[in-house]
């Protein structure tokens, strides 16, 4: 697979090619990676805040619907 530089002298890079290289790049590629767990957190595992907001949009809006 070329080098992310290489696609860019050609002044432009299609989004698929973007995210194939970004997450199948060998050695670099975000699914190449030996991270197993420490990629992202969810929104309520952040804190109870999320649920909170979501209950108070739900209320708000409950009537409009």
């Amino acid at each position: 697979m070329l080098d992310i530089r290489d696609f860019l002298k050609i002044n432009h890079i299609s989004l698929s090619r973007f995210i194939n290289y970004c997450l199948y790049k060998k050695d670099q590629g975000f699914y190449q990676k030996n991270s197993i767990g420490t990629h992202f957190i969810t929104s309520p595992e952040v804190s109870q805040l999320f649920g909170e907001c979501i209950a108070i949009f739900f209320f708000a809006n409950f009537e409009k619907i």
